[in-house]
């Protein structure tokens, strides 16, 4: 889909909640609804999202080999991509003496657990069993390791879609907007146009229209 048709959808949807059947509203105050709702639902789908949805999402799946990294005593510093958004799944291959490339699994964790997690045997990052974890912070990667060495991570993540802009549109800085199109699946992009609808009526219309706008969802996405 691409942003003019979105744009199109838009209006479809706040003129049919609307009592003058001909609200117009700027393609910058669009893009600029469309964003911010793009990123809540990005905030609240994507780290759930399901095994049978998962073809929908995979242009903004991205997997990245990260090395080589800042070796710490306990970890391996890697940069987070710019464009991260959320982690899908991630992996690291390690050395241990004469073992070499071994695919050691990781969970995410969070900082205030690393000292308890490290000092566990059974919780421990463990080269035998294939596992042990990472945290995220500061725009950083921590992974963590113990009597191994961190070759490579392969970072499986969910990158940020850009955000859409229409040609004729002013952006914040002022500067003039160029096409730049939805990069997710059109089921995805119409519950977006249906959450940033949503929003313009509660913003610009009437309490109404906000119960109309969330009947819409079911019955035109």
């Amino acid at each position: 889909m691409t942003s003019n048709e979105a744009y199109f959808k838009f209006l479809v949807k706040i003129n049919k909640g609307s009592t003058q059947f001909n609200a117009t509203v700027d393609k910058s105050i669009f893009c600029s609804l469309y964003n911010e709702a793009q990123r809540r639902w990005l905030n609240k789908n994507t780290p759930e999202t399901t095994n049978d949805e998962m073809n929908n999402v995979q242009s903004i799946i991205v997997n990245k080999i990260l090395s080589p990294g800042i070796v710490k005593e306990e970890y391996v510093e890697f940069d987070l991509p710019e464009d991260w958004f959320s982690c899908a799944d991630t992996f690291i291959l390690a050395n241990r003496k004469k073992c070499k490339k071994k695919v050691v699994n990781l969970y995410q964790t969070r900082s205030v657990n690393v000292r308890k997690l490290l000092a566990d045997e059974s919780t421990k990052p463990s080269f035998d069993f294939q596992e042990s974890f990472y945290t995220l912070e500061h725009g950083k990667i921590k992974v963590y390791k113990d009597e191994f060495d961190v070759v490579e991570l392969s970072f499986n993540y969910y990158k940020e879609p850009k955000n859409i802009e229409i040609a004729g549109g002013v952006k914040i800085d002022n500067t003039p907007m160029t096409n730049i199109d939805p990069e997710l699946a059109d089921i995805f992009v119409d519950q977006i146009i249906t959450e940033a609808a949503t929003e313009y009526m509660r913003d610009w219309e009437n309490p109404q229209g906000v119960q109309i706008g969330k009947d819409r969802a079911a019955s035109e996405t």
